[in-house]
């Protein structure tokens, strides 16, 4: 207390000792009476708030106070949007904005594990919310594809939950001093021996009962996510090469580590080891290393996965994450590619789906052009004919004042879908000439006074032919 009294006459800052909250964990009886003489804090018996997480003596009571609260916390929070008049897409992005950050913050704060029927739960209050309590129109599972699959991109929290412990699995290669919770978890084992313990299958890897529930948990996570990389029974070659030694303790790896030898597919290609010369000469090894090769070379042929040779190959998202394990930890949005990730182990959109639009078009599309018409679609590219609208089949003879017109007639046939989305009837051709119109008289209007005439021309002539002469 004193220490504080003089940082506060130096700092001019003043601990307010009525609200400073303390909880004793652990504590004998007598040693807490002593305390509460000694310090007039405000002694809380159950929990105390930190930074908006609710602290508590047992993991249990952690979950009961932080996760098992949220149903109600999101039906109260989501009860203000319920009574104001929003497209289901527009419910989408208000949960997006202001529910996910919050759970995000919770699954970060506390990575404990949590029962799968909670988040049930509140998938199933984010859709009452999202249809107005009525039946769902579209799928869930749909609902969850990332737009360049199909979906929407509605957050499958369960997924994000799962992507945030994943993010803590990337920290853990962090340098030693740099975040502190990642130092205490990597000192329950000896030195880099938890990136061994990482990287090392389920099937070879030792029993560890004594890890924090916290480590528990990222090794569980992680393990799931070897498993998307074909490193389930085998080693990925991205692994340390000290992993290795779950197979055989007795290796000596120091000089091939201190050479520079850090993974494994350092050594090989083509599927296979190197040859010991081309090692030797590469990272300068001392002869005698050649006993450590052939047992390198007897374990690599049985228990790596060759299929994944380097960093360069398999999915995408998985690759980025292994790339950002060894060469940045510390870089953000490591959640939002964790995220990608998980969702990468989806099937694209139904095959059928695609099947439907070459017979309703008369056309065959390639897996590229149905690839790049998704991904069109999500970055709401416009155009008029059905192939252009949605699949996105520019012809070369397509300018770039034709896209720009065909662009806004597109956005005036939306904004006529938005308005009338509860009507039986479809907005009239007519309608949709007359907000065309619309927006023509107001680019007409604007034109001068940004200095865009003659761009406005270029755009609108066509437009102008066609509305002359409409019958």
């Amino acid at each position: 207390m004193e220490t504080l009294k003089t940082f506060g006459d130096i700092s001019h800052y003043r601990l307010n000792q009525d609200k400073t909250q303390a909880l004793p964990v652990g504590l004998t009886l007598t040693t807490k009476t002593i305390l509460k003489d000694n310090y007039p804090f405000d002694w809380r018996k159950t929990s105390l708030t930190y930074l908006g997480v609710k602290i508590a003596p047992t993991i249990a009571e952690i979950l009961k106070l932080n996760y098992l609260t949220l149903p109600q916390q999101c039906k109260r929070d989501l009860q203000k949007w319920s009574q104001t008049h929003i497209s289901w897409l527009g419910k989408i992005n208000a949960y997006k904005m202001m529910l996910l950050p919050k759970l995000l913050y919770i699954f970060r704060m506390l990575p404990i594990q949590a029962p799968q029927t909670l988040f049930n739960s509140l998938q199933n209050i984010c859709s009452s919310f999202i249809w107005g309590n009525k039946k769902p129109r579209i799928s869930r599972a749909l609902l969850y594809k990332h737009p360049t699959k199909g979906g929407v991109g509605l957050p499958n929290l369960n997924q994000y939950y799962k992507a945030t412990m994943l993010a803590s699995g990337i920290l853990l290669h962090s340098n030693q001093g740099i975040i502190q919770w990642v130092d205490m978890e990597k000192a329950q084992l000896d030195k880099n021996a938890m990136l061994d313990y990482l990287w090392t299958p389920k099937k070879h890897r030792p029993a560890k009962p004594n890890l924090y529930p916290t480590t528990t948990l990222t090794v569980h996570i992680w393990s799931k996510f070897l498993d998307t990389v074909g490193a389930k029974e085998k080693f990925h070659p991205n692994a340390p090469l000290t992993a290795l030694r779950a197979i055989s303790p007795d290796m000596r790896l120091q000089t091939w580590v201190h050479a520079g030898i850090k993974h494994t597919h350092q050594i090989m290609r083509s599927q296979e080891i190197l040859p010991f010369t081309d090692i030797q000469t590469k990272w300068e090894l001392p002869s005698n290393a050649i006993f450590t090769y052939l047992q390198l070379k007897g374990i690599i042929h049985t228990h790596v996965n060759k299929q994944q040779q380097s960093p360069e190959q398999g999915p995408l998202p998985s690759k980025a994450v292994i790339e950002r394990c060894w060469k940045s930890p510390m870089k953000k949005n490591s959640i939002s590619l964790c995220y990608k990730t998980w969702d990468n182990t989806l099937p694209n959109a139904a095959p059928h789906c695609k099947a439907m639009w070459e017979t309703e078009c008369t056309i065959q599309l390639t897996d590229d052009e149905w690839i790049h018409a998704l991904n069109a679609i999500s970055k709401w590219t416009k155009g008029h004919h059905p192939e252009l609208f949605l699949l996105m089949r520019y012809t070369p003879s397509f300018k770039y004042a034709h896209k720009q017109l065909s662009a806004i007639t597109i956005l005036a046939a939306r904004n006529l879908i938005a308005c009338n989305w509860k009507s039986t009837l479809c907005p009239t051709k007519a309608t949709l000439w007359d907000k065309i119109q619309q927006y023509y008289t107001y680019e007409r209007m604007t034109a001068p006074d940004a200095k865009t005439t003659q761009r406005f021309h270029t755009t609108w002539a066509p437009w102008v032919a066609l509305y002359d002469n409409k019958p």
